[in-house]
């Protein structure tokens, strides 16, 4: 299958589209270097950042700038080659570890894809830079690649490399461009294969392939010639998380009126999935998870909005092309390349998405969650996404570790490996979405007074809502407490409020808004932010009764709250204690999820207007069906549950921040009973 569009007149149906051969009147575009643009900027000396933190960036508008760095201040500065410069600070993202947010006046309110992340050698991100030949000036956030560690010898460049690049036209039109390339020769040669279909340098026709001489130039840069059209181009080599990767752009005197962005990655055929994280130049930010069939994006496109998932089916080369460029989308719309540092997706040359450019950078394979479970269990989860294993560890130091597999049945879904699941059908299990993780896993019995494990639901995230205005809110609550003779629920609405710093819950038997909540009946607590124990903890102490204080975290989740608690209860170490709370919201989206119940039992779960279905899993083997029609609460109830009345007991749900709940009535049949759902 062709992987791209050629051009109407090419013949070559059966390569990737790529691009014609340029003339001699204008082969001066493909040289990237502007007259002076590779001189040294402002002097360091006069400058608060190290040298350490400064950076060669290029954009995607087309220009070449300057980063600089300070984390001791957490502030940044932009120049360019006449000194001109903007600074700002930056903050990192609480749902997003290791992601810096770019403060600038530039940028209108609640836009957040201005963003980058460090990885050894450079920093990719997108920045809100001037957009050329715009009047008024406007400042789209477009992505970059800054880096400071170079190749400065030549033998070191040698490969077969794709690069990808666009090109931007003062007449308002963009290009994209696909040319692979390669230096031999110690670093001597440069041959780049200029064709309508995209070839390997080895099968380039000859009247497409270009040879250039390689030679030194300043500050990293080398410059490369051709006398067979005459041509001269200067790159950089940076090494980003230990790859080669090429950066050019800017423009030329001879033609001011297209400014280029070009990135160029070793070619290679290894294509295990991989996670990244970057910007396109359509302003949205978001993760990337690129395997052999599919890759899958999740876009952040304003702060509090929601994100937007996109999958694509990926297609693999044909035989003439390079092995390290992929088809991606079933149409060809998009080219990709991919490396241990970088992803790069284009859009393909003569259709509607030329001219689009996304930059990811390689997210490290392990993420770190921190769970509450339904037995009161608060370990620590880390995953690696591609080597497929999971440690847990538990606050005291036990650790446990095993793999994890794909279930072929249910796609993301994931299914533990663990020598506790000793029952007919494997029901520990999880999901993921962005930050948060859902699942169940085969805890210690907190009930029990010998050793023993059974599968039980948790819910965690890789990072925790830690900021006092953040937390405040309105939530509905559901809570378990099960002990070895007796389990209740308690299903209850508080609020934070005073800027963090205070909760109010309403403890009547009647499940009140807490607006509307008997005075009586209102239980007062004080929140301490900082008096954590552990990474994204809370300390909450009742008003009345000192004594009696829990640790809750709160995690983000498409612009809501999610407010946890697990543990053990201060007056029984057999009783488990268990509270989520999600945000209050009229709301009330259809939709499908995948989660565990206190039983054991893995389900899929549909939600609709008036009622929910169920398709269960259940340990030992066997499945089922249940349906469940939907009733609003009284006119006093929170607006974000929903009751059942059921043959076999009364239960309530709610919903928010794409988790489905249910908790069973707190009577002797239904107490005690909570089933949690991630919603896709």
């Amino acid at each position: 299958m062709a992987v791209g569009i050629p051009s109407p007149t090419d013949s070559k149906s059966t390569a990737l589209g790529s691009e014609s051969p340029p003339s001699p009147a204008v082969a001066t575009k493909i040289g990237e270097a502007k007259s002076g643009e590779e001189s040294a900027l402002r002097p360091l000396a006069l400058s608060p950042f190290s040298r350490a933190n400064t950076y060669e960036l290029y954009a995607a508008n087309g220009s070449k700038k300057l980063l600089r760095l300070d984390f001791s201040s957490a502030r940044y500065e932009i120049l360019d080659a006449q000194g001109q410069s903007t600074s700002g600070t930056f903050a990192e993202d609480v749902s997003e570890p290791g992601t810096y947010v770019f403060a600038n006046p530039r940028i209108a309110s609640g836009t957040t894809a201005a963003r980058f992340r460090v990885t050894p050698g450079a920093v990719v991100g997108a920045f809100p830079f001037e957009k050329p030949w715009s009047n008024p000036t406007s400042y789209p956030v477009v992505p970059f690649v800054a880096a400071n560690d170079f190749v400065t010898e030549a033998a070191s460049l040698d490969g077969d490399y794709n690069r990808f690049g666009i090109g931007l036209n003062s007449n308002g039109t963009a290009e994209s461009q696909v040319v692979p390339l390669r230096i031999s020769a110690g670093g001597t040669v440069l041959e780049m294969c200029f064709d309508a279909a995209i070839y390997r340098v080895s099968q380039c026709p000859a009247a497409s392939k270009r040879s250039y001489a390689v030679t030194p130039a300043t500050y990293g840069v080398w410059t490369a010639t051709s006398s067979s059209p005459a041509d001269l181009l200067q790159f950089r080599m940076a090494r980003v998380n230990g790859q080669n990767v090429w950066l050019s752009g800017g423009w030329t005197d001879t033609a001011p009126d297209t400014h280029v962005f070009r990135v160029g990655l070793r070619s290679t055929a290894d294509w295990a999935a991989m996670r990244y994280v970057g910007a396109a130049n359509d302003q949205t930010w978001g993760n990337n998870t690129l395997g052999f069939l599919s890759a899958t994006r999740a876009d952040l496109v304003s702060e509090g909005a929601p994100t937007t998932d996109q999958e694509l089916p990926i297609t693999p080369p044909p035989s003439t092309a390079p092995a390290g460029i992929w088809g991606l989308d079933g149409a060809d719309r998009f080219l990709v390349m991919r490396n241990a540092a970088l992803a790069v997706v284009l859009g393909a040359r003569g259709t509607a998405q030329q001219g689009y450019i996304q930059v990811n950078l390689f997210k490290e394979n392990a993420s770190i969650y921190r769970l509450a479970a339904t037995s009161g269990a608060r370990p620590e989860l880390r995953l690696d996404m591609v080597g497929r294993s999971y440690t847990l560890k538990d606050p005291s130091g036990e650790t446990l570790a095993g793999t994890f597999a794909p279930d072929p049945a249910e796609p993301g879904t994931y299914v533990f490996a663990s020598p506790r699941v000793t029952s007919l059908a494997n029901t520990a299990r999880f999901k993921v979405v962005d930050n948060v993780i859902a699942g169940g896993f085969p805890f210690g019995v907190t009930q029990s007074a010998t050793p023993a494990y059974a599968v039980q639901p948790f819910v965690g995230a890789r990072a925790m809502e830690m900021t006092a205005s953040g937390i405040e809110g309105v939530y509905n609550r559901f809570g378990i407490d099960v002990s070895p003779t007796v389990s209740s629920s308690n299903i209850q609405q508080f609020r934070i409020f005073n800027n963090g710093t205070g909760l109010v819950r309403c403890m009547n038997n009647t499940i009140y808004r807490i607006e509307l909540c008997p005075s009586g009946d209102l239980q007062h607590w004080t929140i301490d932010l900082s008096a954590a124990v552990a990474p994204g903890s809370i300390r909450m102490v009742e008003t009345a009764n000192p004594t009696n204080y829990a640790y809750l975290s709160v995690a983000r989740l498409a612009g809501q709250n999610i407010f946890l608690i697990a543990g053990k209860s201060l007056n029984d170490p057999t009783q488990a204690v268990f509270r989520i709370g999600l945000s209050e919201s009229s709301a009330w989206p259809a939709g499908v999820g995948h989660g565990l119940a206190t039983t054991g039992s893995w389900g899929r779960v549909q939600v609709y207007a008036d009622h929910s279905t169920r398709a269960v899993l259940l340990p030992d083997g066997t499945t089922s069906n249940t349906y469940n029609p939907l009733s609003a609460m009284t006119a006093d109830g929170p607006s974000g549950m929903r009751a059942i009345y059921g043959t076999n007991g009364t239960y309530f749900t709610m919903q928010g921040a794409k988790i489905f709940a249910l908790v069973g009535a707190n009577n002797a049949s239904t107490g005690g009973y909570l089933q949690l759902s991630l919603m896709d």
